[in-house]
């Protein structure tokens, strides 16, 4: 009991004689970067800042293999002397410690440099070091990637800014930051940077650069971001730019080989759209008179398919929604030779004309009197148009003949009789 009131006195003697001080808490990151070659500025920071009292400040390299007691420090604030011969008028006090920065730098930056560090803070006059705070530094030849925005699926004709931003692990070997355009053109775009800020979370001060540009219809624009330090030292990071857009280019597609009058129809909405199509529209125009059908699917089949059938489709996302153009069905059909066909004689001359409807285009023949042309006959198909095919017969002859015009395709075959000797003309 004596003995532990005797402690007592003496642990108040001793607060009031020295005063009591909060210990000192140093932060640094627990792993920095450093690019061969350049140099390194550790981030340090420690509080409570001190007053009147003056701090001492060094860096100790943990993983010394022998005599780890004996341990030389890479830096000092107080004793310049006693530093590691490695490490000799290359470290300095970066930061300001009566602010409560004790940052260190390291220049020409060596591959063996790489190894776990401790800074450690102690009041002048103490005779024993703090356990400090340690800080693994990797060293590296090529130097680290800058980080570029990634914006995520964007809209054509949007206004977009992507940001590249690097970490200096050395402020004062500053990089440049450049962009590259791998896809897209570049007109109309523009460069904002480079933009040194204070500080990211990560401790280090950031250069950053912002590309703006206006999203393009038909392509995914892909940049480049470099990271360029001086003798040719340089990394980059690549965006492609995903465009959503709502449908466009919307058409019919008959899937069916051949679609016959009065058959049916395979048909397909096809179109470019990014996100997908979410709905499908369909709907038939006959005569004059427009049927919506009742699948909302990308496919449809239609039924009993007339000559002047058409139809329409249309695809919708969330982004909007376009329609194809009316699309003929072009039914096929055997050849039908048409009244209007006939032929005209003048005791001389014989023309004749003949008008057939078919779809696909028949072959026409003619036959005078029963049997092939006579001498001094031609022939010709002048046109096809609408399905509409227009052959011609001319010749001499001081007699009348009997004139028939045929056609055939590969859905049938039809003929008629345009000249009747003893009757006339025929319609």
């Amino acid at each position: 009991m004596a003995l532990d009131a005797l402690i007592r006195i003496f642990t108040i003697m001793s607060a009031s004689v020295f005063g009591t001080r909060a210990a000192v808490s140093v932060s640094v990151p627990g792993r920095v970067l450093a690019l061969e070659g350049s140099c390194l500025v550790i981030p340090c920071s420690f509080s409570p800042a001190p007053a009147a009292q003056t701090m001492e400040l060094q860096l100790v390299r943990s993983s010394t293999p022998f005599f780890m007691m004996l341990r030389r420090p890479v830096f000092s604030s107080e004793r310049s002397d006693g530093v590691h011969p490695d490490f000799k008028e290359r470290t300095a006090l970066a930061g300001n410690i009566s602010a409560g920065d004790c940052s260190v730098s390291i220049s020409s930056i060596r591959s063996n440099d790489q190894n776990t560090y401790q800074l450690q803070m102690r009041e002048r006059g103490q005779r024993s070091w703090p356990a400090g705070s340690k800080v693994n530094i990797s060293v590296t030849g090529s130097p680290e990637p800058p980080e570029l925005t990634d914006p995520g699926p964007v809209k054509e004709g949007q206004r977009l800014v992507l940001n590249c931003s690097a970490r200096l692990s050395c402020p004062s070997d500053r990089p440049r930051l450049l962009w590259k355009w791998e896809r897209g053109d570049p007109a109309g775009s523009s460069v904002h940077g480079d933009t040194e800020l204070q500080r990211d979370t990560g401790w280090f001060p950031v250069l950053q650069t912002s590309l703006v540009f206006t999203v393009p219809r038909h392509t995914n624009p892909r940049v480049r971001c470099e990271l360029e330090y001086p003798n040719n030292r340089r990394s980059s990071a690549t965006r492609e730019i995903l465009v959503h857009f709502p449908p466009r280019d919307v058409w019919v597609q008959v899937v069916s080989a051949a679609v016959r009058l009065g058959g049916n129809a395979l048909l397909l909405c096809s179109c470019k759209a990014d996100p997908p199509v979410s709905e499908y529209q369909w709907w038939s125009v006959e005569s004059g008179n427009t049927r919506i059908l009742s699948k909302r699917t990308h496919t449809v089949r239609v039924y009993n398919v007339s000559r002047d059938t058409r139809v329409q489709c249309s695809a919708a996302n969330r982004l909007g929604r376009a329609s194809s153009r009316p699309t003929p069905l072009n039914a096929q059909y055997a050849p039908l030779i048409l009244s209007r066909s006939s032929c005209d004689w003048d005791g001389t001359l014989l023309s004749c004309s003949c008008f057939v409807d078919s779809n696909p285009r028949p072959a026409v023949t003619w036959s005078v009197n029963g049997s092939h042309l006579p001498d001094g006959f031609n022939t010709s198909s002048s046109s096809y148009v609408n399905h509409t095919l227009t052959a011609t017969l001319r010749g001499i002859s001081d007699v009348p003949l009997r004139v028939e015009c045929h056609a055939v395709s590969a859905l049938g075959n039809h003929s008629h009789l345009l000249y009747e000797p003893h009757e006339g003309t025929i319609h």
